[in-house]
């Protein structure tokens, strides 16, 4: 099947429309591939097969071909890595798949970008990281959301579970707010936490507050707009969230409460 010159277009649709993964694999290496047949076979959402187009030099993609894999990318980092680099992927789906890559895959796309994209890509990562920049830095008003998230307390209505519909709708004020007064702390204290690129404070505050991990994975992402973490960089903040000791959370939080409090002025 990989080699076959008996196969026509229609024979390789079918098959991909039809056929299981390692079929699919095997037409995928073929020498060259029209977008009629890669859009068969992406259109079956295996992330395999997905790598091996893209890697394959002959295989042609449309651009709705391309927008599987971007999408496939967002949790792939290999993935993304070998996409970001071909030469005919739109650009607008490379600044997208730019836009949610971590450091360490923009990093990798930058080592590995030929040389007629090198400026390309260089420039969609600049581009990417300031909007991160903007967006993390932007002015923002608390008080509505501290109004709010006061009330729901005395109502008792303020929990986990609260938390967890702020930050998963990306209600970045409520959110801090919420988890502010869950872990009996202050905004002043939990914000510069959310604008923090590091992980490790902002899971000493969800790990004070007493929160689940559901709960604490959608915190760290509606630190963002939009996209998500990879799922490495999930795993390896949940490893670092499953080691951390409620007590010493408490007590951590606690010390940066009293760092965070202006010291009285004395008048003489």
């Amino acid at each position: 099947m990989r080699e076959s010159a008996r196969l026509s277009e229609e024979d390789l649709v079918e098959i991909a429309e039809t056929k299981g993964e390692q079929h699919l694999l095997a037409i995928s290496a073929r020498w060259w591939l029209k977008e009629v047949v890669t859009d068969a076979l992406l259109g079956r959402g295996y992330p395999g097969v997905s790598r091996r187009i893209v890697g394959n030099p002959g295989a042609r993609v449309s651009a709705a071909g391309f927008a599987i894999i971007a999408a496939q990318a967002e949790t792939n980092p290999e993935l993304a890595v070998e996409v970001g680099i071909r030469a005919d992927l739109p650009s607008e789906l490379r600044h997208q798949l730019l836009s949610k890559a971590t450091d360490a895959v923009r990093a990798q796309l930058l080592s590995r970008a030929p040389p007629h994209l090198f400026e390309e890509i260089r420039n969609a990562i600049a581009t990417a990281a300031a909007g991160v920049d903007r967006e993390m830095s932007r002015v923002r008003d608390f008080t509505a959301a501290r109004r709010f998230v006061t009330k729901l307390q005395e109502d008792g209505e303020l929990d986990e579970a609260a938390l967890f519909e702020f930050a998963r709708q990306r209600k970045y004020e409520e959110t801090v707010a919420a988890l502010a007064e869950l872990s009996q702390s202050t905004i002043e204290v939990i914000r510069p936490l959310m604008q923090s690129l590091r992980d490790d404070g902002l899971l000493v505050a969800c790990r004070a507050a007493g929160l689940g991990w559901e709960t604490t994975s959608a915190v760290l992402e509606c630190r963002y707009s939009t996209g998500s973490l990879a799922t490495d960089e999930l795993a390896k903040a949940k490893i670092h969230f499953d080691g951390i000791a409620a007590g010493n959370a408490r007590r951590l939080l606690t010390f940066w409460q009293v760092r965070s409090t202006p010291a009285p002025s004395h008048v003489n």
